[in-house]
């Protein structure tokens, strides 16, 4: 007579059936899971290398790697083992498979950075602001993503509004707030005694080029009511097709933009495709673009549009100066020459000398009849 199993063996018997059915899911998550978190570590490790990281900020990464790694292994293992059943393989691709569509909607979904009337700015997530390498220092962020104290929308009646628009050097990278732009230009003209104060709007965002200074333009005076729009083109740079309101649009669509981001971290992918993207000279095919979305945004500018003053930074050509010219109230300011002494080390951003010389070209280009209302 064969004698029945106990409850212990029941038990044990029952769990390793459970344990069977799960295997497959479990396999196909930590495939999943490990080429995420492979790609990541290695997209993180290439970002630290570019900014001269230590060897000791590399060790966390480097172990988070090979475990990815191994886990990517032990489940490959798993697929290529005999006896394993074509409905167990199925459930394990199914599981990866919806991992990597779970994640890469929510990386979509996700916002990397902050927005002002639709212009991408920078995110507060991080207070630190380290775009130029060995600079990173902690920084003041206004609700919107912008540098400094946060501002009333509607401009209030006994104050004067200079907008100034630009990418880096008008945001402050690499310098503190007392050596901006935007604070030495309020200090120069709250001295020439205007019947009110001034406030000058620091409307600055790295990595943002001549599409969002545009849009940034038509915010400050409808959004704004500025006075006076100030504007500092940084060339090469702003005649990128690429900006960060161009990510911030791809990261929010499928693109491959968004999915390298997903695999690879947002770094990274802001990393390879600014590279790629980045204008690196002031080409005729360049001049061609700056010289369209000037005329675009010319043509909805009419008499009473608030008058604008562009302040070309690193560039003297000619056809600069003709493009600018050729919109209605803007006014080209004699480029200014910034020696090394007055720049960040290994950069084309101003430090806090080179910011004293622009604000004093802008102001007193300014006259005294744009705050007499």
């Amino acid at each position: 007579m064969k004698a029945l199993p106990g409850r212990r063996a029941i038990w044990l018997t029952r769990g390793g059936k459970i344990m069977q059915a799960f295997e497959p899911a479990m396999f196909g998550l930590s495939l999943a899971g490990g080429i995420y978190l492979a790609t990541h570590q290695a997209g993180h490790i290439v970002v630290l290398d570019r900014g001269s990281a230590a060897s000791n900020d590399m060790l966390a990464p480097g172990l988070l790697l090979l475990l990815g790694v191994t886990l990517v292994v032990a489940s490959l293992l798993f697929f290529h083992r005999k006896g394993r059943k074509l409905w167990q393989r199925l459930v394990a691709a199914g599981v990866a498979t919806s991992f990597f569509a779970v994640g890469y909607t929510l990386e979509m979904r996700r916002e990397h950075t902050e927005s002002f009337f639709g212009v991408a700015t920078v995110s507060r997530e991080n207070p630190f602001f380290d775009d130029v390498p060995g600079r990173a220092a902690l920084i003041r962020l206004s609700r919107w993503g912008l540098r400094g104290d946060d501002f009333p929308e509607s401009k209030p009646p006994n104050e004067h509004r200079v907008a100034l628009i630009g990418g880096g050097p008008v945001f402050g990278t690499g310098v503190s707030e007392s050596e901006t732009l935007a604070v030495k230009l309020t200090d120069r003209l709250q001295k020439r005694g205007f019947s009110k104060p001034v406030r000058v709007l620091n409307l600055g965002v790295p990595r943002a080029h001549l599409a969002s200074h545009l849009a940034m333009i038509e915010i400050a005076e409808r959004k704004l009511g500025a006075n006076v729009i100030v504007v500092c083109l940084s060339f090469p740079a702003d005649l990128s097709l690429w900006d960060l309101s161009v990510e911030r649009r791809e990261h929010a669509t499928v693109s491959g933009f968004s999915f390298v981001s997903f695999m690879f971290g947002y770094k990274t992918a802001a990393l390879l495709f600014r590279e790629r993207n980045i204008a690196r000279d002031v080409s005729a095919e360049n001049v061609v673009f700056l010289q369209t979305e000037l005329a675009r945004f010319a043509a909805a500018r009419t008499e009473r549009s608030v008058p604008i003053y562009v302040v070309a930074l690193g560039s003297t050509d000619p056809r600069v100066q003709q493009a600018v010219e050729a919109v209605r109230g803007a006014t080209y300011l004699a480029p200014v020459r910034l020696g090394s002494e007055h720049l960040i080390d290994d950069t084309s951003h101003p430090n806090g000398g080179g910011n004293d010389l622009l604000s004093e070209r802008i102001e007193t280009a300014l006259p005294s009849a744009l705050f007499a209302e």
